[in-house]
């Protein structure tokens, strides 16, 4: 089999002339590493009572013939595991490595079959590694015609630069029990390209006959944490919605570690059970967890997802319902698969393991259609575009400090749709001066604290442009940093979407820009500055294109809006299609009548900058109750122009509260960082000069100081109550705690430079930067005081 007949997305394949093993490591923190590879990656070590070395690859046994027998499968199988230090912590069974090199080679993860293939009969009720796996060429007592060969191994690297490894071969089988298959596979281990702390397990199928072929793709493993050649005695719990499996270290392990099989992800599998080895009859059947409609064993039945259960829920439980520690394993499957000739099928399962406390944030990115339902993306169309992270660690806390999302040519973003959320259902606004027109960034500082399980959203609604091409590619950042480990640097974590269009044969442009007449500017661009007092000017000009095969037929109106900041517009003129000029009361047109290709309406205004205007003012303009060739469009958007607003020194956002969460007192004090953050911290500092920025809190000013709805006060018992992460000299320095104080805590101890409008500092006030102390005593009820921020010219 070549490495290039089944497409992978890597183009860089290329097979080592000693056919020996790599070992790809993934960061964490912490002196800690993930780590994934084919074959052997723990080394000996005399000291028995220590973990075994780790083992940077040479396995040269990665293209031996695998052997199957019992429940072992040797030579070629996958390794997910920690490097910590330089010692080797294991998520899989492994026996402890010894002096002999070769027999440690053998032994490397052979307890887990790994991929398995069955046919797709509902008669099949017992699926084991030795009949089914993927990759032995000999089997103990089984049919010899059931086999892989022509193995071969392959380096690459992702678009990320992380390493990505596969084993390629052909899977050969002639049996009435085991199926009738001939195909090529490909066994394939990479990084998860939108979470640095996740490994994708995948195989690709490929069918090189003339005959269809059917079957059913199996995954399982035997997990032991950190424990070398033991059973692990740990638990299995679901993730809920359906997502996958949570297997936990028990509580009086004395190096506690979690790991995550999840299945949100293309291809990814749909039916996942929990599997205790040590409640089953030898050789295991990885089918056991599966169940069909008469509560029997089956191929075609179903798992832990078809009960719903919510995040948390034990698959194993004592008599009286609490959890029960089992030797762990688990077992995945996808639905059958119809595999015609010349097609490829591929199969996904992702795996993260970490120590407990660590956080997993999942990322994702989707749209919907709020103009049409017909599946397909016109231009004029209005998308909803949601964006969502989930941290599904266990015992975590992750810190979500930062979005940044740059939008595609093709997309006109509403700014004014930017809304937020951290529990899905209650959303706040975003500003609008979150999006840079000019480099066409979102950029949106959540604030949130996110515990296990716990999710924040994002959403964003644009319309589909006339320049847009036939695919839209729409990447999302998301950044955020790890609150319970030590140490822990920031993280970013990526989603994309890709949004196909179909052309509508109607092109237009739809352009919102400004001048100031004061500073006798002479042309319209989309930004400009201004002081308070200056007399602006601006122009909204919606043209439909020379190219366009369809006018645009009317519209309802066209809006240009403006903001309180600015005074009442006058020289209000309207321009038609027919090219004559109308005066206009305000700055809306009213009805627009028929627009043909190269014609266009246009809109103009002057306006005075206020003493209300501070910082940047966006505005943009709205086509409203457009109709081409018959059909409806949403609203479509201009581009944003900005007013930057010069000579104005001053704080033009704060955070409108630091929610410090719900705690239960259990006769000790507490102390509790902030869950999150609403609202932005927003400067201006035109003058060049260097300044801080302080927030002060006085908890005996009666005026300042936290109250409950019965005026109770919080005790000063305990000194300050207040804290601050105070960073050194950027938002990505670790930080140390200081009191914020009466007379003012620097939120940087050192000063900021000058010369910056809109300086958006929201990321060093958000979920944890916050510290709150509660004495003992402190009686229930919801808290609410008031801190102050001052801006202050360094000497």
């Amino acid at each position: 089999m070549q490495a290039a007949e089944i497409d992978d997305g890597i183009d860089n394949w290329y097979a080592p002339s000693s056919q020996t093993t790599q070992v790809g490591l993934l960061p964490m923190g912490d002196n800690l590493d993930l780590g994934y590879t084919f074959g052997l990656a723990q080394g000996y070590n005399s000291n028995s009572s220590e973990l075994p070395y780790f083992l940077d690859g040479g396995d040269d046994s990665i293209i031996k013939d695998s052997i199957a027998s019992g429940n072992s499968v040797q030579y070629s199988k996958m390794d997910v595991f920690l490097k910590k230090g330089d010692k080797y912590v294991n998520a899989l069974f492994q026996n402890r490595a010894g002096s002999s090199i070769e027999t440690n080679r053998s032994l490397a993860s052979s307890l887990s079959p790994d991929f398995m293939i069955v046919p797709s009969d509902s008669t099949t009720t017992k699926v084991t590694a030795m009949e089914y796996s993927v990759l032995p060429s000999q089997f103990s007592g089984t049919d010899p015609t059931n086999r892989m060969s022509n193995k071969k191994y392959y380096i690459g690297t992702d678009q990320n630069g992380n390493a990505a490894y596969k084993i390629v071969g052909d899977l050969k089988r002639n049996s009435k029990t085991y199926g009738v298959f001939d195909l090529k596979v490909e066994l394939l281990m990479r990084a998860d390209p939108n979470n640095g702390a996740v490994v994708q397990r995948e195989m690709y199928v490929y069918n090189p006959s003339s005959t269809t072929q059917k079957f059913t793709t199996m995954f399982a493993e035997d997990t032991a944490l950190g424990l070398m050649g033991k059973t692990d005695q740990s638990y299995i719990y679901d993730m809920g919605e359906s997502r996958g499996l949570i297997i936990t270290s028990r509580a009086d392990s004395s190096d506690r570690y979690t790991l995550l099989i999840t299945n949100k992800v293309k291809d990814g599998f749909d039916q996942y059970t929990g599997v205790a080895r040590d409640l089953l009859t030898n050789p295991t059947n990885w089918l056991d967890g599966f169940k069909n409609s008469k509560n029997q064993i089956s191929i075609d039945g179903s798992g832990a997802e078809k009960d719903n259960n919510a995040y948390g829920t034990s698959l194993f439980k004592t008599s009286d319902g609490s959890p029960r520690v089992v030797d762990t394993a688990y077992a995945l499957k996808w639905n059958p698969t119809t595999l015609e000739p010349g097609q490829t099928a591929h199969f996904v399962s992702t795996m993260g393991a970490m120590p407990q406390s660590s956080a997993s944030p999942a990322v994702s990115k989707t749209y919907t259609n709020k103009t049409n339902s017909t599946g397909k993306n016109e231009v004029g169309d209005r998308l909803k575009f949601t964006m969502k992270v989930t941290n599904n660690g266990y015992g975590s806390e992750w810190s979500y400090d930062k979005l940044i999302d740059e939008i595609p040519e093709g997309l006109q973003i509403d700014t004014s749709t930017i809304k937020k959320s951290n529990d899905g259902t209650n959303f706040t606004a975003v500003p609008a001066s979150s999006y840079n027109d000019t480099n066409r960034i979102l950029t949106v500082m959540p604030g949130y604290s996110l515990e296990d399980n716990d999710s924040a959203t994002i959403t964003f609604e644009a319309v589909v442009e006339s320049g847009a091409g036939t695919t839209i590619e729409n990447t999302a950042q998301f950044f955020g940093t790890d609150q319970k480990v030590s140490g822990a640097s920031q993280k970013k974590c990526l989603a994309s979407v890709d949004v196909p269009i179909e052309k509508l044969a109607f092109n237009y442009n739809f352009t919102r820009q400004v001048k100031n007449e004061t500073n006798k500017e002479t042309d319209y661009a989309n930004q400009t500055t201004a002081k308070v007092g200056d007399v602006i000017s601006y122009k909204t000009k919606f043209e439909v294109a020379s190219d366009s095969t369809h006018p645009l037929t009317s519209a309802t109106n066209m809006i240009s809006n403006l903001p309180n900041s600015l005074g009442t517009p006058y020289d209000i003129t309207v321009t038609g299609a027919d090219g004559n000029s109308y005066p206009q009361g305000g700055t809306n047109t009213g009805v627009v009548r028929e627009v043909k290709a190269g014609e266009s309406v246009i809109v103009e205004n002057k306006a005075k900058v206020t003493s209300a205007a501070v910082g940047k003012i966006t505005t943009n303009a709205t086509l409203k109750g457009g109709v081409v060739a018959n059909k409806d469009l949403d609203d479509l958007i201009s581009n944003n122009a900005e007013v930057s607003i010069e000579n104005v020194d001053g704080i033009t956002s704060v955070p409108q509260m630091i929610d410090f969460g719900t705690h239960n007192f259990s006769g000790s004090s507490l102390e509790a960082n902030n869950v999150k953050t609403d609202g932005e911290l927003i400067i201006n500092h035109p003058t060049d000069n260097p300044f801080m920025i302080s927030v002060s809190y006085d908890n005996t000013d009666p005026n300042s100081q936290m109250k409950n709805s019965d005026v109770d006060t919080l005790s000063n018992n305990l000194g300050n109550i207040l804290f601050f992460r105070q960073r050194q000299t950027s938002v990505t320095d670790s930080g140390t705690w200081q009191p914020i104080l009466a007379n003012g805590t620097r939120i940087q101890s050192e000063s900021f430079s000058g010369g910056q409008d809109n300086l958006d500092l929201s990321e060093y006030i958000g979920a944890g930067s916050w510290k709150i102390k509660m004495d003992s005593n402190t009686k229930s009820g919801n808290y609410n005081g008031t801190i102050t921020w001052q801006m202050i010219d360094s000497a």
